[in-house]
């Protein structure tokens, strides 16, 4: 099947010259992530596409801590560094240095600019700097002229992505100001949401362009189209498995919705922080038969599992972070055929508002038990919920991704 993160250029020529994407961690996290995606989108439409990312000092098996970083110092010392391919583009990865957070925070993109310095083009038309931990890489190379226009990818509210233990002001001070350097080093800031947008713009930001999170559309489709007719009525949260996120909310709700419908389940699908407190509150409900925690599964088979759901949960609690996410998975429910139960405001409220694909609620366990129930009972609701999500989608393609990036790279692209 096609993977649609490979974009089709549309007859578009591809621009010429080099071009670097800083991906950095995100390229390689197991879980659903903008910066596994770019590279695809990108690729179509630059001549030569390099892609940075970073690796963990010890990214090996799971062994004890003083393993690990006795393990992480010889990797450092031994294999810094590694050159592969990722369809045509060239992907350039450095070893993390293992630090605590404030110096993660202060000197790691300094460290691997550093490894990598080498194995980098002479110069780049345009380097794609994503979110603040890849500032100062970016900077660098700036200052050394090897680079003529920054683009920074702004794809997080990244302060308050983190509790930061115990750091929290100082780290939220340094992240908020390598946010802040990176919209002035930057020639155009691309936002993922709204909220992201208007805050850049009350910053100070010159020029800030709107380019939603994307979902690979014909897969999530094809998926529904392939799904099982007959099953229990069946909700399903898929991501981090955290507080913020409100998982708890629809377990709390599972009781009012199983008198109604005996058979309903309820499917996690992640891990996280918060996943022993929500096993703990399925026993304590007594409902360890309607709940299942599937942990965490390959992306590849996520379609088929939400393509055997009615309904996806993004009931995030009020939340600074949450306000300016842009949650992939949210596009990715309705791609599916999912009907969505939102809250938690921000972007994510104003992609269910305008696709009618589900509804807002208030934090409460009654009101999502309320909506799950008026959904699963009314089946042309329920189509139309879905009919009106998967035309939403379209919208928010990676193929649309690609081509309003390409705009964006055009605008600053070298003419001769």
């Amino acid at each position: 099947m096609k993977d649609e993160s490979a974009v089709q250029p549309n007859e578009k020529i591809p621009l010429p010259g080099s071009y670097l994407l800083i991906a950095g961690s995100a390229l390689h996290f197991r879980s659903n992530h903008l910066m596994k995606h770019l590279p695809g989108v990108l690729e179509p439409f630059t001549e030569n596409l390099d892609v940075m990312g970073s690796w963990s000092a010890y990214n090996g098996p799971d062994r004890s801590r003083i393993i690990r970083l006795l393990l992480g110092f010889w990797n450092i010392f031994r294999n810094p560094k590694g050159i592969s391919t990722l369809g045509n583009a060239r992907v350039i990865n450095g070893r993390r240095l293992h630090l605590p957070v404030i110096l993660h925070w202060m000197i790691q993109d300094i460290w691997l600019y550093w490894v990598l310095r080498k194995e980098l083009r002479p110069r780049y038309e345009i380097v794609i700097a994503g979110g603040p931990d890849s500032v100062l890489f970016a900077w660098f190379l700036k200052k050394f002229g090897r680079v003529g226009t920054v683009v920074y990818y702004d794809y997080d509210y990244f302060p308050y992505v983190h509790d930061y233990r115990g750091y929290k002001k100082l780290v939220r001070y340094l992240v908020d100001l390598r946010e802040r350097i990176g919209l002035k080093l930057a020639s155009e800031i691309v936002s993922v949401s709204r909220p992201l947008v208007e805050l850049r713009q009350r910053q100070g930001a010159a020029l800030v362009s709107l380019i939603p999170n994307g979902v690979d559309v014909d897969r999530f489709t094809k998926a529904r189209e392939d799904s099982l007719g007959d099953r229990s009525p069946t909700i399903i949260y898929t991501g981090t498995i955290d507080e913020r996120w409100g998982i708890d909310l629809a377990i709390d709700a599972m009781p009012q919705i199983l008198r109604k419908f005996p058979g309903a389940r309820l499917i996690i699908v992640g891990e996280g922080p918060d996943e022993g407190n929500l096993k703990q509150r399925v026993a304590r409900l007594e409902l360890d038969g309607s709940v299942e925690f599937m942990g965490k599964r390959p992306y590849d088979e996520l379609p088929k599992i939400m393509a055997n759901a009615d309904i996806g949960v993004a009931s995030s609690r009020p939340d600074i972070f949450r306000f300016y996410a842009s949650p992939l998975k949210l596009v990715e429910y309705m791609a599916a055929g999912l009907a969505v139960i939102c809250s938690g405001g921000g972007e994510a409220e104003m992609m269910v508002n305008e696709s009618g694909a589900g509804t807002n609620i208030e934090f409460s366990a009654d009101q999502f038990a309320e909506a799950a129930i008026m959904m699963l009972s009314e089946p042309d609701v329920m189509q139309q919920l879905r009919t009106k999500g998967m035309q939403y989608a379209q919208s928010r393609s990676w193929n649309c991704v690609g081509e309003k990036l390409f705009e964006v790279l055009e605008r600053h692209a070298d003419p001769s």
